[in-house]
């Protein structure tokens, strides 16, 4: 399994979160957590590293999970366009893209807003896995 990590994240393929059998289909996750000692200008010049590994690395994926639930609930604007161009990525490639959001309101409300902008064929927003997944039972057409 290609992992890249850094001091916040972890970017790696992981079976399809909506159940297919292991080797069908392969997702990039990357999950993000916050740190309180890293500074914000070194948290978005993670997030920009984050961004140019989904960009390269989402080539010949199923899809992609970007996974905030551990993450800060606000940002500056160098990390909010390192997210963009996640979303982008997918959204370019064709790809679903499932992003999960924290408990705060704040980061929900600018995620919708950055999935509404740059990825609003292919992007959802989802508290977890489970919702996904339940999601994409209900609605089987949409997916």
């Amino acid at each position: 399994m290609d992992v890249s990590r850094g001091p916040n994240y972890e970017i790696r393929n992981i079976p399809a979160p909506h159940g297919e059998p292991k080797g069908e289909a392969s997702w990039l996750s990357c999950e993000v957590w916050a740190r309180p000692d890293i500074s914000r200008v070194s948290g978005a010049q993670l997030a920009e590293t984050m961004a140019e590994t989904i960009e390269r690395r989402c080539v010949g994926c199923d899809g992609v999970v970007l996974d905030f639930r551990r993450a800060t609930a606000v940002w500056g604007p160098t990390t909010e366009r390192a997210i963009a161009r996640m979303m982008r990525a997918a959204e370019r490639s064709c790809l679903p893209l499932v992003v999960l959001h924290a408990d705060e309101a704040i980061q929900q409300i600018a995620l919708r807003k950055l999935i509404q902008e740059h990825a609003p064929s292919k992007g959802t927003l989802h508290e977890s896995i489970e919702h996904y997944r339940a999601q994409r039972r209900a609605n089987p057409r949409v997916w």
